[in-house]
């Protein structure tokens, strides 16, 4: 199935593709975690996009991560899905530097605005993180 990326999506796609490789790049450091969060569920992209209320716009799909840009009524997220929980700290280590809000769970993240992402929690579990851009240093 070919990808088809608008215009629109293009810059922030190629950053986001590009997180994990600037992060193997440079030798990231190892993500300093607060706290302790309780183990959220497995999601499938669609079954997070259902919970958002949106339909997703597939935006990368490989074997290891499948990612689409959500547009719900009144914010647009990123959710991402993970094969492997490495692949997951992977590119969280890597967002960091970028900053931005997330709400991480098994095998999943959501990008998007804190509040909205707070409001997921209870239905797909999870917790927030709070990175600072430029947060690797």
């Amino acid at each position: 199935m070919p990808l088809v990326v608008t215009r629109r999506w293009t810059l922030p796609i190629l950053a986001l593709a590009a997180i994990p490789v600037i992060w193997w790049a440079i030798g990231g450091e190892e993500s300093q975690a607060t706290g302790h969060h309780a183990v959220a569920p497995t999601h499938t992209l669609e079954e997070i996009t259902g919970v958002i209320g949106c339909t997703p716009e597939i935006q990368g799909q490989q074997p290891d991560m499948r990612q689409a840009m959500c547009t719900a009524p009144t914010y647009q997220s990123v959710v991402l899905t993970f094969q492997a929980d490495k692949n997951q700290t992977d590119w969280l280590k890597g967002a960091q530097a970028y900053g931005g809000t997330y709400l991480v769970g098994t095998r999943w993240v959501v990008v998007g605005p804190e509040k909205e992402l707070n409001g997921l929690i209870p239905r797909l579990g999870g917790h927030v993180e709070v990175a600072e851009h430029g947060g690797h240093s």
